[in-house]
């Protein structure tokens, strides 16, 4: 998916990250996928620096993405970054193929 967040106590060592990022995709429709990001405590996702794509095979075959429709999302500061745009929370979102 791209960058994320760090945790939120300085020093604590990160999780890895399968532990702290959980991520599904579930078949939606004929023509949409649901992705389902679930950051774990005191970790976020950045909205504008996670990036999408298929696989090879996929796009070979044919698929394409569309754009993601991203729910609202909060500003936020971060120290590497500066303002940006962050989900705390588990968020579902959707994408056109």
């Amino acid at each position: 998916p791209g960058l994320f967040g760090a945790p939120a106590a300085a020093d604590a060592l990160p999780l890895p990250a399968e532990q702290a990022f959980g991520f599904e995709a579930i078949a939606g429709d004929g023509n949409t996928l649901l992705l389902r990001f679930t950051p774990a405590r005191g970790y976020y996702l950045y909205r504008d620096r996670t990036t999408l794509r298929l696989d090879p095979g996929a796009r070979a075959a044919g698929f394409a993405l569309g754009a993601p429709r991203w729910p609202p999302s909060r500003p936020y500061r971060d120290e590497h970054f500066g303002q940006v745009r962050v989900y705390f929370d588990p968020i579902d979102v959707a994408v056109p193929v």
